[in-house]
């Protein structure tokens, strides 16, 4: 088995030295480099849209949500977090 991998393992050496290089149809890359210049990206007016809308519908959803954190206490929302997880609001062990 190991001498049939090994000669197999030579056979495809042996075969990649016979590989020839190729040569390229004359002009391809100037082909190419024009069709790529050729190609005009746009956006369309919908995604314009559609991502000015969602930018601002985040930006005014952190405003509102900013804005509400500061009106309530953080002690407060803390504590009952806590509490709403069975833990001790303090860290205080032997009260």
């Amino acid at each position: 088995m190991n001498v049939n991998r090994q000669k197999d393992g030579l056979d495809a050496l042996k075969m990649l030295g016979e590989v020839a290089r190729v040569d390229a149809p004359p002009f391809l890359l100037t082909r190419i480099r024009q069709r790529v210049a050729n190609v005009q990206q746009r956006v369309s007016g919908k995604w314009v849209v559609a991502t000015a809308l969602s930018m601002i519908l985040i930006i005014a959803m952190n405003i509102y949500l900013v804005a509400g954190q500061r009106n309530n206490s953080r002690t407060e929302t803390s504590h009952e977090l806590a509490q709403a997880m069975n833990l001790l609001p303090q860290n205080s062990l032997y009260e």
